[in-house]
């Protein structure tokens, strides 16, 4: 009986656990059935989608940019492959310590830590640039141990590639990545880590050059290894453009402007177009391919030379003598004086019995018309001639030739320096305008202010009959699809009436400036052509303070800044060079020589015949 009733309780005790573990097993295995219930019927297509995600990605293709050319289509800007090193967030697997690996790739390759975490935690930036411009090692080490770092790839970039990458800096301008700015205002055209024109023609034709992007879905294996290729858009590269510049005298005009500061500007006078376009000192494109570091950003920023400067079309300054053609214009148009008309010079000119003007030839020019005032510079004829227009007059004719106001070429930038006149004053000084202002204003001086290329329209202006076109750099698009070329037309911006007779009245004075004893513009002098020319001298502090100096001890920063402007040939007039020497002396001594040898290498070059009674 006692081992009956024990076989019952151990019976029952058995039966009671493996009802138990069946229970057990059985709602494990609905619990399971459940769940795969779910994944297999109720979440299938969510999870499909998602698994697609994982292995097929939707991949941007950057467009190529458009090429740049010179006038005679010599290539100046092309593009070069760039492989970079990319984290794609999507690629990141849960629990992978991305800071760890990051560390690894710091003791490879040298980026910016800080600004990669920040990039990482914004939701909007699908994937992170590391580093551009991997070398061949590198790119070798990150795929040998790809596996090692989860996310990273190395992927093919375009950058820009430069022929001469100091000689055309201010006119081509450089690429960079766009800023949070340039996607907000650009929706749909940039995203993070997007390039885009900064500065030059990169910036002001943009939307020629950048072209428009395109995307394919490429398969990918379970290391992240693309396997197939499964829909593509190509992207459509940037047209190309034709600039007028010319690339050979662009870069005499570099060599000649070396260890420099100042300007050198040649136009077409017949539609303003450029030829040259020169700025010292001058910053090396190269330096911004692949990208630019830091470390020379800063440099370049504090260099007190002010290389990103574009001076013919930022630096504004007293014109000086330069200015008395466009007196010289409004004088005869206005009939304010004759070819015979002269006023007597004794190197010193009395407005009233307070105030009086110097000529800068203290012993003074004697009795000179025009032509000769124009030839020796006198200051004290065009004090007088400048008090007999009055400066409304002078204002109107100065406006016309674009002083003071935008040129409105084709580069970003631009300033309007300043032509002072009597609501000028009113509303910059709080003052009304007196005689001694214009006669300040009569030689370019007092509160007047100009670029190098406002002087270059003004001269054009005067020497192709009165019409003053907008000053361009763009000759012309080639369309990539189509190979069509499209030649860009000059905008006529103002227009006077200038007789053939006042144009040759003002280039004899011109023409004898250079050629003449005792002309300001000697040495500009080009021996197989005659040319025209004047100087100018714009002060840059006040003559009392260099009078502390002896002339050769003179301060570099107090030196005044020399100006030149030619036009040639003097019979048929076709082109315009202005040269401005920042603190270099004065005019005929410094920017004159440098006028002249650039107007003979425009002779050895073609772009005009010697004179035939100088062969």
């Amino acid at each position: 009986m006692l081992f009956a009733a024990l076989k019952d309780d151990l019976l029952g005790y058995y039966k009671r656990r493996i009802i138990l573990f069946f229970g057990i097993f059985v709602f494990i295995s609905c619990i399971l059935f459940a769940r795969l219930f779910i994944l297999q019927i109720i979440q299938y297509e969510q999870l499909a989608v998602d698994a697609n995600r994982n292995r097929i990605k939707t991949k941007e293709i950057i467009a190529e940019r458009g090429f740049i050319y010179d006038s005679k289509m010599n290539l100046l800007v092309s593009n070069t492959p760039s492989y970079d090193l990319v984290l794609n967030k999507d690629d990141i697997r849960r629990g992978d310590d991305i800071i760890g690996m990051l560390k690894r790739v710091k003791e490879v390759i040298d980026f910016d830590m800080n600004k990669v975490m920040k990039d990482l935690k914004d939701k909007h930036i699908p994937s992170v640039l590391i580093s551009r411009g991997l070398n061949l090692s590198d790119i070798a080490y990150f795929e040998e141990y790809a596996d090692d770092f989860a996310g990273l790839s190395v992927e093919l970039h375009s950058v820009r590639k430069y022929a001469d990458g100091l000689s055309y800096s201010h006119i081509l301008g450089y690429v960079s990545e766009a800023t949070p700015y340039d996607i907000e205002r650009n929706k749909g055209i940039y995203k993070r880590g997007s390039y885009i024109g900064t500065m030059g023609v990169e910036l002001q034709y943009e939307e020629i050059l950048r072209g428009s992007s395109g995307s394919m879905e490429i398969e990918r294996d379970a290391r992240g290894r693309i396997v197939n290729i499964l829909r593509e858009d190509p992207a459509a590269a940037g047209n190309d453009i034709v600039l007028t510049i010319d690339a050979e005298l662009q870069q005499y005009a570099a060599e000649v402007m070396e260890n420099k500061k100042g300007a050198v500007v040649v136009l077409d006078i017949a539609d303003n177009s450029m030829l040259t376009l020169y700025s010292a000192p001058s910053y090396d494109l190269n330096m911004f391919t692949p990208y630019l570091n830091e470390t020379e950003w800063e440099r370049i920023h504090r260099d007190k030379r002010s290389p990103l400067i574009n001076r013919p079309i930022e630096g504004q300054y007293a014109p000086g003598s330069v200015y008395k053609v466009a007196m010289a214009l409004a004088g005869y148009e206005e009939k304010a004086v004759t070819p015979e008309t002269a006023y007597k010079c004794l190197g010193i000119f009395h407005l009233n019995s307070y105030f009086s003007y110097r000529c800068w030839k203290k012993t003074g020019h004697g009795k000179v018309n025009m032509q000769e005032a124009l030839a020796q510079s006198c200051d004290v004829y065009f004090y007088n001639l400048g008090l007999s227009l009055d400066i409304d007059r002078m204002e109107y004719y100065s406006k016309i030739l674009s002083l003071g106001e935008y040129t409105g070429i084709d580069l970003p930038n631009e300033k309007t320096g300043i032509y002072p006149s009597r609501k000028w004053k009113k509303a910059a000084r709080g003052d009304i305008w007196y005689p001694g202002d214009t006669v300040n204003t009569s030689i370019g001086q007092g509160y007047m202010t100009a670029t190098p290329l406002q002087i270059g329209v003004m001269m054009s202006g005067v020497f192709n009959g009165g019409k003053v076109y907008k000053p361009r750099i763009l000759k012309g698009i080639i369309d990539q699809n189509t190979g069509e070329y499209t030649e860009k037309e000059s905008e006529l911006k103002h227009q006077i009436y200038v007789s053939k007779e006042i144009q040759d009245n003002i280039m004899a004075g011109l023409i004898d400036a250079v050629y003449k004893q005792g002309g300001t513009s000697g040495r500009a002098r080009v021996k197989e052509m005659k040319i025209g020319g004047k100087t100018g001298t714009a002060q840059v502090v006040s003559a009392k303070i260099t009078e502390r100096y002896e002339k050769d001890e003179i301060p570099e920063e107090y030196k005044d800044h020399a100006w030149f402007t030619g036009v040639f040939p003097s019979k048929e007039p076709k082109y315009v060079i202005v040269v401005l020497a920042e603190n270099s002396g004065g005019g005929g001594a410094s920017a004159a020589p440098i006028g002249g040898k650039i107007i003979k290498k425009m002779l050895d070059m073609g772009y005009v015949s010697p004179d035939k009674n100088k062969r």
